[in-house]
């Protein structure tokens, strides 16, 4: 016996206009499915290149920087993100002297040793932005886009 399903499958017959219909619209089909991931591509590189521009401006919007020159030619820079907070000096070149094992010495609102370098034979004079302060160490914040740069300058004597 055979089932009511296979009788009516086994019935239909295909013309060749319903043939011919059949692959056109397969063949629509598959130029709308690629169509549509190429334009899909296309955005996707279209994205990828913003963000590309987004992260190269962006580490000057959230970065800190404080530079040691020790005077004799040897220069150490250290890189930070800060957000969007401001933070005292002191404690951050604490903490980057711990961590680079620089030893580190403070008198009176002024640094007096980084990394064995330091008085009697000089003094460190500190710029913030490639100007000259003079303001205690203790009050000093930096924020995003600062550069702080402590340089050891060795007197006249």
């Amino acid at each position: 016996m055979v089932s009511s399903t296979h009788r009516l499958l086994s019935r239909r017959v295909r013309t060749p206009e319903s043939a011919a219909t059949y692959w056109v619209v397969c063949a629509a089909s598959c130029v709308f499915v690629l169509g549509w991931i190429w334009h899909a591509t296309k955005n996707l590189d279209r994205e990828i290149d913003f963000v590309q521009e987004i992260r190269v401006a962006t580490p000057a919007l959230t970065r800190a920087w404080i530079e040691i020159d020790f005077g004799n030619g040897r220069r150490r820079v250290f890189e930070g993100d800060v957000g969007h907070h401001q933070y005292l000096v002191k404690p951050l070149l604490e903490t980057v002297a711990r961590e680079r094992k620089l030893a580190l010495a403070f008198k009176k609102g002024s640094v007096r040793h980084i990394g064995g370098v330091g008085t009697p034979l000089g003094i460190w004079k500190i710029r913030w932005n490639d100007k000259d302060i003079d303001v205690p160490l203790e009050t000093l914040m930096i924020k995003a886009g600062d550069r702080y740069t402590f340089t050891f300058e060795k007197s006249e004597r």
